[in-house]
């Protein structure tokens, strides 16, 4: 009977454990998470949401200069070069991605943080999402520090 008065006691005290162990795990993502430059893909999709052409054939004025500032590069785009940079720059995602990236770059600014913060913003959400559904379907309380390590990746 000591036993499971122990696991009860421990039953009570998981979910405040579950969530300074998630709240660990978001700080550890966004710890330095734009300490390296974008990459290929991630270049391609800031430019592409933002209406700049790969090529820079709707930037002509900014590229035939010897230098310019982010902000002309950046400078805000027309519908219609929204719609031309993502015909020609074709990576296999859909407009409609674009435009929530698009959405998202407007919301939290133009920069290598807001462009990852969106991916860990996700991958916490989908784990907490896995958490609770497993909770709730499986009758599942505690999570061993294996599937809690499992779900984040």
């Amino acid at each position: 009977m000591a036993l499971r008065s122990s696991f009860s006691t421990f039953d009570k005290h998981a979910s405040y454990w579950l969530i300074a162990i998630l709240l660990l795990a978001l700080a550890l993502r966004i710890y330095k998470l734009d300490a390296y430059g974008i990459f290929l893909d991630e270049k391609f999709t800031m430019v592409i949401s933002q209406g700049i052409v790969m090529d820079g054939a709707n930037q002509k004025d900014i590229f035939l200069q010897p230098t310019f500032t982010p902000q002309e590069f950046w400078k805000a785009k027309t519908l219609q070069d929204f719609f031309e940079a993502n015909a020609r720059g074709d990576i296999g995602n859909s407009p409609a991605y674009y435009a929530i990236v698009h959405s998202w770059m407007q919301l939290f600014g133009i920069s290598d943080f807001s462009a990852r913060f969106r991916f860990c913003h996700i991958q916490y959400a989908d784990c907490l999402i896995v958490i609770l559904f497993c909770q709730s379907v499986f009758q599942i309380q505690t999570f061993s520090p294996f599937e809690q390590f499992y779900c984040g990746h």
